[in-house]
């Protein structure tokens, strides 16, 4: 049988290899828990990043969605510019040249009238002529000068007698004074342009 001091050594032999075991069993234990601290660490940091660059992936999917309607909007807003400016310049056109047009008649007709009032006033200084020749006649004969009308269709235009003004001196006294009615003469022009852009 072993004696007491074998039994003693064997024994401190044993509970050292004990504690070895036990040291060695804690230092597994912890680096265990930190390998699976690392690993869990690892995908916490994957998560995120996953969900970050989801974030970001909806983010600028919608940010192009925006630009794109914002393109769309203004190609449509400078699509009805252009059309009403189409739209203004057809119409500005239109009324310029209805303007020129009415001018053209107005300048037209005012012509005619000054062309009408010179043969007037040609015909009323030969009518003066021929009864101042018929008055120089009579007196050398000594018989008394005879009225005289006007010959039928020498009536002045209308344009030169407007109603403010009386009719001249040089008429024949039966017409000046309101004597033998005349034919009528063709109608008074008044030129009063039209306000084109009114």
């Amino acid at each position: 049988m072993p004696d007491p001091a074998s039994i003693e050594q064997q024994k401190m032999a044993y509970l050292k290899a004990l504690e070895a075991q036990l040291e060695e069993g804690q230092r597994t234990i912890r680096e265990h828990a930190e390998e699976q601290k690392r690993i869990l660490q690892d995908q916490a940091r994957q998560a995120v990043q996953k969900h970050d660059t989801q974030q970001d992936q909806e983010l600028m999917a919608k940010e192009l969605s925006m630009d794109s309607q914002t393109h769309k909007a203004i190609m449509q807003l400078q699509k009805d510019a252009y059309s009403h400016k189409v739209q203004l310049e057809t119409q500005a056109s239109g009324l310029m040249i209805d303007y020129k047009q009415k001018q053209m008649q107005e300048e037209m007709l005012h012509k005619q009238f000054e062309l009408q009032q010179r043969a007037y006033q040609s015909r009323v200084s030969m009518h003066q002529q021929a009864h101042q020749l018929q008055e120089n006649l009579m007196a050398s004969t000594g018989s008394m000068p005879q009225p005289q009308l006007p010959p039928q269709g020498h009536q002045p235009p209308a344009a030169a007698y407007p109603p403010s003004q009386p009719p001249p001196s040089h008429l024949p006294p039966q017409q000046a004074n309101g004597g033998a009615a005349a034919a009528p003469g063709p109608q008074y022009y008044q030129s009063t342009p039209a306000g084109v852009f009114g």
